[in-house]
């Protein structure tokens, strides 16, 4: 078994989040850092990203009614950078830069817990209704006698999430349950197939997030876990497309969003996770210590000017106040 070491790289705070409410946009360039979106329980959203190991903030909302979902979006064809969030019955759409241009009420009895939106089409769920608008029309709706825990739609020809796309034929389906179970299942026309499951044998949390990103660097995309008691995994796959467990974290706190991705460094893959109270923070393969003797650090150029600027301001004012140097000592 391959194992993968991951160091914590804080962020930021947040108000309190719910389930899948952080998204990375794309990069705007191979191996760059995303962008990170993210909406609260105050009802703000923000979308911030890391230049220089500093955290530039891109826009940030006022606050509003709690936000209970965050999507991405676009014109079919295009990147998916538009921001999408979802608060009581209404949707609201922002631009990567923080221009809304869309407020759009559904008129939903219910408050929205799962969206989906693929160009002008826009699916929304609550606890027992889903509605289809296309251009904010009204097209379609069911009401189910069960209660709706998620939503998940792809292209016409796809109905899966496995691997983001799934899989080879395009009917491989991934699910996460509330007692912590995680497995696969083929949906074919006719019948179900399971595939596989992870069982949860150590009663750990149930599952609130998961993604497909090859966080492992071996071409295959592994799957990302969050629970609910704060544990975070990283399964591969063995010859057989079998999960095998990689790595393994706890923060402490439920798990809200797992999001695989480039965030804090350009060229170093990462998990950006978030926490129900709103920590946002990343477990990068960009290592801690990157000493090449006892005596010499690589930082970055930038760093390196701010220190060197810093000896000579220092040394200055030794050299004007020559009696300082000896009552310090």
């Amino acid at each position: 078994m391959m194992e993968i070491n991951l160091n914590r790289v804080d962020y930021l705070q947040v108000g309190v989040t719910s389930p899948k409410t952080t998204k990375l946009l794309p990069a705007q360039e191979e191996k760059g850092c995303q962008r990170v979106a993210v909406a609260d329980h105050y009802g703000v959203v923000q979308c911030f990203g890391m230049k220089k190991n500093e955290i530039q903030t891109n826009f940030k909302t006022l606050p509003g009614p709690k936000i209970m979902r965050l999507e991405l979006g676009g014109a079919i064809g295009t990147i998916r950078d538009k921001i999408f969030v979802a608060s009581g019955g209404e949707v609201k759409g922002f631009t990567r830069k923080g221009k809304q241009f869309l407020r759009f009420d559904t008129n939903m009895t219910e408050a929205i817990k799962s969206m989906h939106i693929s160009g002008n089409d826009l699916f929304v769920c609550g606890n027992f209704i889903f509605n289809h608008y296309y251009e904010c029309q009204d097209q379609n709706y069911y009401l189910s006698v069960d209660s709706i825990n998620d939503m998940i739609c792809l292209d016409m020809d796809k109905v899966a999430l496995y691997q983001n796309d799934g899989g080879n034929t395009g009917e491989d389906l991934l699910y996460g349950t509330t007692d912590g179970k995680v497995g696969l299942v083929s949906v074919g026309r006719a019948s179900c197939t399971h595939r596989w499951e992870i069982p949860n044998n150590k009663k750990h949390g149930g599952i609130l997030s998961l993604d497909n990103y090859d966080i492992t660097g071996d071409g295959i995309k592994d799957l990302i876990i969050g629970r609910s008691d704060g544990l975070i995994e990283v399964y591969g796959y063995d010859e057989a497309e079998n999960p095998v467990p990689r790595f393994t974290y706890n923060c402490g706190e439920s798990v809200t969003s797992v999001n695989g991705g480039i965030v804090g460094s350009p060229g170093y893959d990462e998990i950006l996770i978030t926490t129900y109270t709103g920590w946002i923070f990343g477990l990068s393969s960009e290592p801690v210590d990157k000493r090449i003797d006892p005596n010499y650090l690589l930082i970055s150029e930038d760093a390196a000017q701010k220190i060197y600027k810093l000896r000579i301001c220092i040394r200055t004012f030794y050299e004007r106040n020559p009696y300082s140097f000896f009552s310090c000592n």
